[in-house]
């Protein structure tokens, strides 16, 4: 898979710090809610000031929930690849993680044949991700909310999510 492989992961689920990591996102299909927050000093970077605001996390699950309930798995993925919510919220972050656990695991009936053997991994990561994000009370930068995108077995599965998202999806 490529650069992507490397890539380590960490969630939104993970929610991203555009920041001084903008550039490298914008080539990382995993630069949404799936990526590493940028950090200066333990702190998340605050977004570029030029960009529009981040979404509110009612926003995100509405565009799950569009995606789930039209049955396009596609926009699944590219809300889990798109939306990033303000990480210098905490009850933002909570409540991000916790959609994206919900939310993926809804996704779940409209899923691929293709990925029935990895999207129990994402979802499983996410359902973690939600528990710790809410336990760390939204600090994005806890380590254990990261820590369960840093696995081979996430990576190995988001990997066939993206790869299949490439070849399916426009």
């Amino acid at each position: 898979m490529g650069p992507r492989a490397r890539v380590v992961l960490a969630v939104v689920l993970v929610l991203t710090a555009a920041g001084s990591a903008c550039s490298a996102q914008q080539d990382d299909p995993r630069a949404g809610l799936l990526a590493v927050p940028s950090t200066t000093s333990g702190v998340a970077t605050t977004l570029d000031p030029s960009l529009p605001p981040p979404p509110s996390p009612d926003k995100i699950k509405s565009e799950f929930a569009l995606a789930i309930s039209s049955k396009n798995f596609c926009a699944v993925v590219q809300t889990l690849d798109s939306e990033v919510p303000d990480v210098g919220v905490r009850a933002a972050v909570t409540e991000t993680y916790q959609i994206l656990a919900d939310s993926t695991k809804s996704a779940t009936v409209i899923l691929p044949p293709e990925l029935t053997d990895d999207w129990p991994a994402v979802v499983e990561a996410t359902r973690l991700a939600a528990i710790e994000a809410t336990r760390a009370g939204g600090d994005i930068n806890d380590p254990s909310i990261g820590a369960q995108f840093v696995t081979s077995k996430f990576d190995d599965a988001y990997n066939n999510v993206i790869a299949w998202s490439t070849d399916h999806c426009s």
